[in-house]
């Protein structure tokens, strides 16, 4: 169409009219649009901050090229989710191979294959095992609330619970007794074909009893799924553990007289007053396990009728006491003391080179062995010995008398006897319940240590304080460095103190196998690998004490992290410092105070509302109360079968801190119906440790004034026992210390819960019984509901008719 429009200049004259324009003109070279600039879906973080635009190119922008800075890129979280969804997803792939081939596979290779995955030798298993611990414990990428990726988001959610089931299965298969794997593995060849293979794994998840089921018909009952995965993936620290009943059980422990004692017409009765424990007496017949007799206690009995010693250390049969010490004690009984000691406490604490102390001991020298020395040890020893030979009891502080004069007048001239006596003699003025006397000798000890540079020594130098490069002092040295440390850090824990020791020492770990270290020593064999996993586990503990007694800043990632490197390390236990059926005293420490510790790391978060979400375990339910719940029935067992075989257990002071931290926890959940029973077992192994020990009897009197401060309802049993403590012989002792009894009140009133504040509250009451002619009042309820747990439903009505007989 033509323009038809009178155009005209700015004079009103008019314009000639133009020819319109040919098609092809219109269509030539048109103005190029304003170019829109390119979406870049993920800017690295530079170019954010810099509000730049950002070429995204991988693995540096263009900008961060030419600008020399650092390109880091953020992901979204779609594609967070999508990269943890591949993640599972293949690691859920590679699991269905392996049971699609336990499944297809002949059986005799079927069978190689489940050999090859409990030995752990399977190299794609192990490959999924680390993936999907990265995958699980990775919290950096784990799925946001209100996402708007909610299909992809549920994918992820299923596929984590699906992997977290299989995991479980195959858990079982590598861990189980050999008896339970192979039942699990003919069901699953039985019951399956490749085609049930997604389907099963997902029931594991979907349908949660058909994973308890199996875990009940091949492994312990276990109360939550935190202390499953515990069990299947720690089992060195949380083994699986056969449920006790009655029939199998030693009630005697308890002052009870058991089933097969009973006369028709009998009723149970309790003698927690004896002085004696009759376990010992009459034996342990239990049909759940037999325990033999130990070592030391076989050689003692052979020793008393026969004229010849069989120590552990024949050097003992030639020591001349009387060099050493004024204190009356024979050569014999010297040696007999010294003997129980090196078989029961140095592989759980020991302070100086036994073998060159020894040789110093009997031929009379003083570089490694000394008067100061052998009257600390000596003083320390005595006091379990009595427990053999009541008549050595005095002695315990006719050594620590003469041991203090003599440091007085030596303590200014540092050396590693002095430092290895500080230890052992604030032990022993612990135990006579004056540990304000104790706390000065443990201060003694760090600061002597430092001088003596035996917490940052170099291995093999002469230009401190110790000249390092002779094998015998520095063999020297590495025993008393680590035994000062562990004891430091020991302390530490038990009195919830900053410790005196920060780092671990670098000189090498006494027997350590697996140290870099030329010139290592064997330990003596009583001593094994026990020690040597003594000293990992304080150092360890160290970061903790630290943390939580030094910062006094206390956070569920630092308690996360510390348990972690503690079941690390309990992976890693050799195979004589696990837990068996017969395991040796040392071995029960360990154990016992590992649950401890674990303990004093979520006590901080028990009791917040809502409990907070562990990130390190899998599962919704994992939080610190669980965790303290799988420590509690570790605990239990090992307090029960300790003093149900040892014979130790009467005079050991070291695992007295499993019972208090038992009966802390029944005391504050009284309610479940084995609460009874096991505040028993302890009060009883309490009683049997005050016959040598005046700082136990402060413990029980602590603790039953934390009973009545929370009305706790408490078996007649108990109540005999605190009528016991009225006794003239016990009240007379008086008290100065500050260790903690009352364990929960410890976090947040410390002064309150310590033992000196406990007794002088205990005296109070006393005094206002007595007015009244009554003991406080508590629980006498029927002597059945002591054993409601330990039996059957089927077999409760047997009980009530036997109990009412």
């Amino acid at each position: 169409m033509e323009n038809t429009h009178n155009a005209s200049d700015k004079n009103g004259r008019p314009l000639r009219p133009l020819l319109p324009a040919s098609r092809g003109a219109r269509r030539a070279n048109p103005a190029p649009p304003k170019a829109k600039r390119a979406r870049i879906s993920n800017a690295c973080s530079a170019c954010r901050s810099r509000k730049t635009k950002c070429s995204a190119e991988r693995p540096k922008c263009s900008k961060c090229i030419s600008y020399d800075t650092v390109c880091e890129y953020a992901d979204t979280e779609r594609q967070s989710l999508q990269q943890r969804y591949d993640d599972l997803r293949s690691q859920q792939n590679t699991y269905e191979e392996l049971f699609n081939q336990l499944v297809t596979m002949p059986e005799n290779e079927s069978l190689d294959m489940l050999r090859r995955i409990r030995a752990g030798n399977d190299t794609r298993y192990s490959s999924i095992c680390s993936l999907h611990a990265q995958v699980t414990h990775d919290t950096s990428e784990a799925p946001k609330h209100g996402s708007p990726h909610k299909v992809l988001k549920r994918k992820v959610e299923r596929l984590e619970e699906r992997s977290n089931s299989v995991t479980n299965l195959y858990g079982l298969l590598q861990h189980s007794s050999e008896h339970g794997a192979n039942e699990l593995f003919q069901h699953i060849r039985r019951s399956m074909s490749p085609d049930d293979v997604p389907i099963f794994t997902g029931q594991l998840l979907n349908r949660s009893p058909s994973l308890n089921q199996t875990n009940r018909a091949i492994l312990s009952p276990t109360s939550s799924s935190v202390e499953f995965e515990l069990v299947v993936l720690h089992s060195n620290a949380y083994p699986a553990l056969i449920p006790l009943d009655v029939a199998s059980t030693n009630l005697e422990l308890l002052g009870v007289t058991p089933f097969r004692h009973l006369s028709r017409g009998q009723r149970y009765s309790y003698s927690m007053g004896d002085d004696t424990d009759p376990t010992f007496e009459h034996g342990h017949q239990s049909r759940l396990t037999q325990f033999p007799t130990l070592d030391w206690d076989t050689r003692f009995d052979s020793r008393s009728a026969s004229s010849s010693n069989n120590y552990v250390d024949a050097r003992l049969d030639h020591i001349h006491v009387r060099r050493w010490t004024d204190v009356a004690i024979t050569d014999e009984l010297a040696a007999r003391a010294l003997d129980l000691y090196l078989v029961n406490d140095t592989p759980w604490w020991a302070y100086f080179d036994i073998d060159l102390f020894l040789q110093d001991m009997v031929s009379g020298k003083v570089q490694f062995c000394t008067r100061l020395l052998v009257n600390s040890v000596l003083a320390w020893a005595c006091q379990s010995y009595a427990y053999y030979e009541p008549a050595v009891m005095p002695l315990v502080c006719e050594f620590l008398n003469e041991a203090s004069q003599i440091y007085e007048t030596e303590k200014e001239s540092d050396s590693l006897t002095t430092v290895a006596a500080t230890a052992l003699m604030s032990m022993a003025w612990i135990m006579q319940g004056k540990d304000k006397t104790a706390v000065a000798l443990l201060v003694e000890n760090a600061r002597m240590a430092e001088r003596l540079h035996l917490y940052n020594a170099s291995s093999y130098t002469s230009s401190g304080p110790l000249d390092l490069q002779n094998e015998d002092i520095r063999a020297a040295a590495a025993a008393t460095a680590w035994g000062s440390f562990n004891f430091q850090i020991l302390m530490s824990t038990s009195y919830h103190r900053n410790p005196l020791a920060k780092t671990a020492p670098n000189l090498p770990i006494p027997g350590d196998i697996h140290a870099n270290d030329s010139n290592r020593r064997p330990l003596p064999p009583y001593q094994g690998q026990v020690y040597t996993s003594v000293c990992k586990f304080w150092s360890i503990v160290c970061e903790m004490t630290t943390e939580y007694f030094g910062k006094n800043q206390v956070t569920l990632p630092t308690a996360e992290l510390i348990f972690q490197k503690l079941l690390a390390w309990s992976d890693c236990l050799e195979d004589c410092v696990k837990r068996g059926e017969h395991p040796i005293d040392g071995v029960t420490y360990l154990h016992i105070w590992f649950h401890t510790i674990v303990l004093d790391l979520f006590r901080p978060f028990a009791n917040s509302k809502p409990q907070p979400k562990l990130t390190t375990l899998a599962g919704n339910s994992a939080t610190p109360t669980k965790v303290i719940e799988a420590s509690i029935e570790q605990l239990k067992r090992l307090i029960y079968s300790y003093r149900a075989s040892s014979k130790s257990a009467n005079y050991s002071i070291i695992w007295q801190r499993g019972m208090l931290y038992l009966v802390n926890y029944v005391l504050y959940n009284s309610t479940y119906n084995e609460a009874p029973f096991y505040f028993l077992l302890c009060m009883r192994g309490y009683q049997n440790l005050a016959q040598i020990a005046p700082f136990i009897r402060g413990l029980v009197q602590g603790i039953a004034t934390v009973a009545v401060q929370l009305g706790t309802m408490l078996p007649e049993g108990a109540l005999k026992l605190f009528e016991d403590i009225e006794s003239e012989g016990w009240r007379s002792h008086k008290y100065m210390s500050t260790y903690p009894v009352n364990l929960f009140s410890s976090t947040v009133d410390p002064e309150t819960a310590t033992l000196e504040h406990l007794i002088h509250e205990f005296n109070k009451i006393r005094d206002l019984t007595a007015e009244d002619s009554e003991v406080p009042e508590g629980w006498r309820g029927e002597d059945a509901a002591l054993f409601t747990t330990l039996l059957d439903k089927e077999n409760e009505a047997d009980m009530a008719d036997l109990l009412s007989q």
